[in-house]
């Protein structure tokens, strides 16, 4: 048994550096466990030290539960059929896959886990939001980290090594507006593979913009930027073959040093729109007034002013103008109703 338990020692002292078998150290430990009290417990401490790395660098996905019962079964049985002090062969690894497992979830449990993005976190309603997410403890613990729940983020990797700190790529993409502090759920595994502790931690919050929101700043600011329709031409272009001489920009052409011709800018009275104002759930009435607003922006670069009929109780028309477009888009939005509609019957 002793010529047994040394070779096995010096097999693994000999692969050290080279990669450790888990299984052959099971086996020399249980060989272990059958020789002298004295002479077993001495051997035991340096292969409970080989025990340790090879946890470390084997990837053990075995929880330390099932160690410490292995280990408790041979000691008992060891007692109950040699002799009581047999036991004692097994205190050192026993002790390690107990205590060192309790000392890291304590550890792991009381660890502060703070999160800074790397950029602002301001978004408009259904478009991605693409940012860096350091996490950082404190104090410093050394573990594997998974994300187990990210509650609409994609995080990339979702499983990394922590070392006190590391990074991730996080896009976050929500349809409707409002401020989110999603919770993230991770799984925090000590470098053995022993312990697993599950920690909820609070994303900073991220400014969802409703598209009707964002749509009515565009459409304002696009607006005052026109020119009054009283300008006559508004823009040239370069001469082309066939192009009528008398469309000739005199003025322009001698700025220019290059012919060109004037472009008249098309106009019509008015435009004329129909506003149905409901829709079935809340991401379809942000789209809605989104779009209507985008509608009336873009008519608005082409005629004088805008007419919008909603098929409502009222019959009477909604005139815009530039100059009247944010007390009109107040007034429409208003008039969009959420039905609450849910598809039922596999539509």
């Amino acid at each position: 048994v002793l010529i047994a338990s040394l070779a096995l020692l010096a097999i693994n002292l000999a692969t050290w550096g080279r990669g450790l078998d888990l299984e052959l150290i099971l086996l020399g430990l249980a060989i272990i466990g059958l020789m002298q009290p004295l002479i077993g417990l001495a051997l035991s401490i340096p292969m409970t030290l080989i025990l340790d790395s090879a946890l470390k660098v084997t990837g053990n996905t075995r929880p330390w539960w099932v160690y410490a019962t292995a280990l408790s079964a041979s000691a008992l049985v060891s007692a109950a059929l040699i002799n009581p002090m047999q036991a004692l062969n097994y205190a050192a690894p026993l002790a390690y896959v107990t205590l060192t497992p309790l000392a890291t979830w304590l550890a792991l449990k009381a660890s502060r886990i703070s999160l800074t993005p790397s950029r602002r976190l301001e978004t408009i309603a259904g478009a991605p939001l693409d940012y860096g997410l350091t996490l950082t403890t404190r104090p410093r613990i050394k573990a594997m980290l998974e994300f187990v729940s990210n509650e609409g983020l994609t995080i990339n990797p979702p499983k990394l090594a922590i070392n006190g700190q590391c990074t991730v790529k996080v896009r976050a993409l929500y349809q409707l507006g409002g401020v989110r502090r999603p919770r993230l759920r991770v799984r925090l595994m000590d470098s053995r593979g022993l312990v697993a502790v599950e920690r909820v931690v609070r994303h900073p919050p991220i400014t969802v913009i409703p598209r009707l929101r964002a749509a009515a700043e565009y459409a304002t600011a696009m607006v005052t930027r026109l020119p009054p329709w009283d300008v006559g031409d508004v823009e040239v272009k370069e001469y082309a073959p066939g192009d009528p001489v008398r469309k000739v920009h005199w003025k322009k052409t001698l700025k220019l040093r290059r012919l060109v011709i004037k472009v008249l800018r098309q106009e019509a009275d008015e435009l004329n729109i129909a506003l149905v104002p409901y829709a079935s759930n809340k991401e379809i009435l942000d789209r809605v007034g989104e779009a209507l607003i985008l509608t009336i922006a873009t008519a608005l670069l082409s005629s004088r002013a805008v007419k919008v009929y909603v098929v409502d109780r009222s019959t009477e028309p909604l005139t815009i103008t530039p100059r009247n477009l944010n007390d009109a888009i107040t007034r429409l939005t208003g008039t969009l109703r959420n039905l609450n509609i849910k598809p039922v019957g596999g539509l």
